[in-house]
């Protein structure tokens, strides 16, 4: 056949071009309409064909472009007046608006249960982007911070663990690697700090070497940064203080401008230099201020890298170390230059060092990358949230469309086309998503109010969780596309149907085919099948804090409050006896206090991992070097253990004789004995040499009792072996008071004991800063903050997606029993009884639970693997959980059917029997 030429040898337009007019008419135009105007192109082909065939194709085409371009712009209407003809676009668009408000006014009920719907599945979505996006996706606020990196410790054998370094490693990693253009060491700590509130005060204070702003590229607001020459021992001591805490406490800036005021500000902003801070009674002269560095985190205040005692021995890893790549150098290659200087410093140093390699990593997933994957999976929690939701609208508009079925054949009857009934749909479309939408945007701000109050204050930059620019653009485009999700379906419901029929047809012939059930009931298993996946991973989580909390830590909580305070004196041997009286004192102050049962002093409390330091065993065999032992070392003072309720297993525990004076004495616990003394009768008597820590008089310790394991880490965790050693023998400034009471439990115990704590430290000493004084409970509960939080979001999406699933298998229930109402009717009439009406409308409901479930199990089995990492006594495929998702699933389909199961049951069979 020539081409361009049909069956009978005449030419033809070309195919597709003539397919695409057809379709865009048949869409957007009455058939009148459409008629006439594949006739007019029809017309012209036929009058080129006979002058240019070739031309005439080229010509059908450009024109047949052009036209579908036409009514896409401007649709034409089925019944046209004069001045319709040429009305615009913009105008018809209106008036479907206006038309789509009027009909949604008439169904208020369904507007407003679509409205909120699709707020709760936006809302959520949206309020958890903003959380991953402040913590996981946002980059860090630093110049490029690719470049950052963060060099940690690991075992030169297995690769394993993440240690900070210790400061002499630093200066030769510093010293000796060329992969860096700059490396940076930092430790923060809380000190007393005077000269920036009314009276001293706790805050956090950044110890950090001279070049940690370079590398991070901190701006210098007033005066300088710290110098090589602050970074030495003996130099003068020097602060630098962020802006932050100089606008806050300081006023700074005040009317001048955001980045540096102009000449007439320079002396109000270069009044602050000069200042005198004392930090821990050091006095520091202020000498500049910086743009927040927000590293290390929650530090305002920043100090040179003065050594301190312990500091310049390689066993003491204290510090964290970051720095900035060279460039064209990547994290392996730095890496690998690492690891070959430490195997040289395990060659030059020995001991600890042989056992210790370093590797590198960017500074983002050092600091969030645990993160990713929890809080991903909270995103996808909340997606399925919001699947569900659309699942449900889409199960109402097409349940409305089907009861408008006739209203929708009046309108074609009376020349309405298909592109104009669809657009009228549309219309009503974006009025309920602009609602959801803007309610969505309100439940997102509440959501991220309550994760920012519920949030654990050890996630990483949880100050940079706000509602900005690329949230809300987030959301519009999550609502455009809920948009296109849910009404679609609808749309093709209508295009798709014989709108003429209905005119004929009668109540019998409205309801919905065989192929509209299946979509409404798969939408619903859906529905169901993810709520499963959701309810699952909450069960999950709340039996991990059942199990928790059943978990024995060791020590008794509560009634039992915690205050930190540091005494304001160098830390120098000369000082200790000073430091052993004050405690003393504050002692017997507290245990007069009415309402006390017991106190007692120590540098951690039983909720702190303490520190790490080797030993080795008198008798045993000679750890080879660098394979020394390591163990926790917690200094405490008298009545520790009665106070805590840590149980005495043998010998005794500490006197007023066991001090700095004596021969050192230790308490061990049960986990020690199992590690390295195991089958040993009696581990009273044993001697303990100590590492390289202070107090060099003292090198032995001797083993005078043992006493129960503490979880200090976490009740997830297993009990760690542990020194306890008294706080009298080896004094330290930096303690915690621990004070138990003997009140009943209410609302005010035991911090209504606070102000007289206050008040007893205070006559002693009035101008000593207090920590914040919490419960030993707060602080157990803040080891489980993280899993808490993820638990609490969990449950509110799992309990989202019940209440939307249960309601959209009502709605299906409901639907089906309206459109079978003769039926039942009949049946009742042939003698059907009140069990065989239950049963037939309850199976429907529990047949479409019975097939979410099973589907919604096999997804959960695959998706809770991403939890296992938080789970504890608890297994994903948990029987007991399984078991109970399950029943509450059946529950609430049973609930969703009662109404409908209620209603058939009222059925009147003659009144049914003579319905059309």
């Amino acid at each position: 056949m020539v081409e361009g030429r049909n069956r009978h040898g005449e030419h033809s337009p070309p195919r597709f071009s003539r397919w695409w007019v057809g379709a865009v008419s048949r869409l957007m135009l009455t058939p009148e309409l459409r008629e006439a105007f594949l006739g007019d192109l029809d017309e012209d082909f036929r009058q080129r064909v006979a002058m240019d065939p070739r031309r005439a194709r080229a010509s059908y085409r450009l024109d047949a472009w052009r036209s579908t371009a036409a009514l896409i712009r401007r649709p034409a209407r089925s019944i046209t007046t004069a001045s319709q003809a040429g009305e615009p676009a913009m105008s018809l668009f209106l008036e479907d608006l206006r038309l789509a408000a009027n009909n949604l006014m008439r169904a208020p009920g369904f507007s407003l249960i679509v409205v909120l719907t699709l707020a709760l599945g936006i809302g959520s979505v949206t309020a958890v982007y903003t959380l991953v996006d402040g913590v996981v996706l946002r980059p860090l606020p630093f110049d490029d911070p690719e470049s950052l990196v963060a060099v940690w410790g690991i075992d030169a054998k297995t690769g394993a663990g993440r240690f900070t370094s210790s400061y002499p490693d630093f200066e030769d990693f510093r010293d000796r690697s060329k992969s860096f253009e700059r490396l940076a060491a930092a430790q923060a700590f809380p000190a007393n700090v005077a000269g920036i509130q009314e009276r001293p005060s706790r805050l956090t204070v950044g110890r950090i070497s001279h070049d940690l702003f370079d590398v991070l590229g901190t701006d210098v607001l007033v005066g300088r940064e710290l110098e090589p020459t602050d970074d030495v021992r003996g130099a003068e001591p020097v602060v630098v203080i962020a802006e932050s805490i100089w606008r806050r406490e300081l006023g700074g800036g005040e009317g001048g401008d955001e980045g540096g005021g102009g000449s007439g500000d320079e002396d109000d902003r270069a009044a602050v230099l000069g200042r005198t801070l004392t930090i821990d009674g050091i006095a520091h002269t202020l000498v500049g201020v910086v743009r927040n560095p927000q590293y290390p985190q929650e530090a305002e205040i920043f100090t040179a890298l003065e050594l301190q005692p312990g500091t310049e021995h390689r066993g003491q890893h204290s510090f964290a170390v970051i720095g900035r790549l060279a460039p064209e150098v990547s994290a392996l290659t730095a890496t690998a230059d690492l690891a070959r200087i430490a195997a040289q410093l395990g060659e030059e140093h020995g001991g600890e060092n042989l056992s210790l390699s370093a590797r590198v990593e960017p500074l983002h997933e050092s600091m969030v990358g645990s993160l990713r994957q929890p809080l991903t999976l909270l995103l996808g929690a909340a997606a399925f949230v919001l699947l569900i939701a659309c699942a449900n609208i889409s199960n109402l508009l097409l349940h409305r469309a089907a009861r408008r079925s006739r209203e929708v054949a009046t309108r074609a009857a009376l020349g309405a086309s298909t592109g104009q009934l669809l657009r009228q749909f549309l219309a009503e479309a974006v009025w309920l998503v602009s609602g959801g939408g803007a309610l969505g945007f309100v439940v997102a701000w509440l959501g991220k109010e309550i994760q920012l109050q519920r949030i654990p204050t050890t996630l990483p930059r949880a100050e940079e969780v706000a509602l900005d620019g690329r949230i809300l653009g987030f959301g519009v485009a999550l609502t455009c596309v809920v948009a296109c999700a849910f009404a679609i379906m609808p749309l093709i419901e209508v295009a798709r149907r014989d709108l003429f029929a209905q005119l004929g047809a009668g109540a019998r012939t409205q309801g919905a085919t065989s192929r509209r059930q299946t979509l409404r009931r798969g939408l619903v298993v859906a529905e169901v099948s993810l709520a499963v996946v959701l309810v699952v991973g909450a069960g999950l989580m709340i039996r991990t804090m059942q199990r928790l909390a059943d978990v024995d830590p060791g020590f008794v909580a509560d009634h039992t409050v915690v205050m930190p305070l540091q005494l304001q004196t160098p830390f120098v041997s000369k000082e200790w006896p000073q430091t052993v009286e004050f405690f003393d004192r504050l002692n017997e102050r507290i245990a007069a206090l009415p309402g006390v049962a017991g106190v007692a002093v120590a540098y951690q409390d039983p909720s702190d991992p303490g520190w790490e330091s080797s030993f080795t065993i008198e008798g045993e065999p000679e750890p080879e070097e660098g394979q020394r032992p390591e163990v926790g070392w917690r200094p405490v003072g008298l009545n520790y253990f009665r106070t805590l309720g840590i149980p005495l297993l043998q010998g005794r525990t500490f006197e007023p004789s066991d001090d700095s004076e004596n021969a050192g004495v230790v308490i061990v616990n049960q986990a020690f004995l199992a590690r390295h003394l195991p089958d040993e009768p009696e581990p009273v008597g044993r001697l303990i040499n100590k590492g390289s820590w202070w107090l060099p008089e003292i090198q032995q310790l001797r083993i005078i009792g043992v006493v129960g394991d503490v979880k200090f880490s976490g009740r997830d965790l297993s009990a760690q072996p542990a020194f306890y050693f008294s706080h009298r023998q080896f004094p330290v400034p930096q303690m915690k008071v621990v004070v138990r009471t003997a009140g009943e439990p209410t609302a005010r115990e035991p911090l209504a004991i606070a102000d007289a704590l206050r008040q007893a430290v205070w006559e002693i000493d009035p101008e000593l800063p207090i920590g914040p004084i919490t419960t030993l409970q707060e602080k157990m509960a803040s080891t489980l903050a993280y899993r808490s939080f993820l638990t609490q979001l969990l449950s509110f999406f799992g309990a989202s997606a019940l209440f939307l699933s249960a309601l959209g298998l009502y709605g299906v229930l409901a639907y089906s029993m309206s459109q079978r109402t003769r039926e039942i009717g009949l049946r009742v009439a042939l003698g059907a009884q009140r069990p065989d009406v239950i049963h037939l409308v309850m199976s429907q409901g529990l047949k479409l639970t019975v097939v979410g479930l099973v589907l919604g199990l096999g997804g959960a089995w695959a998706m809770t693997r991403y939890l296992q990492s938080v789970l504890f006594g608890v297994d994903r495929s948990d029987p007991l959980t399984l078991l109970s998702v399950v029943g509450v699933l059946l529950a609430v389909s049973l609930l969703a059917a009662w109404v409908p199961t209620q209603r058939a049951l009222r059925i009147e069979p003659t009144r049914a029997l003579q319905e059309e």
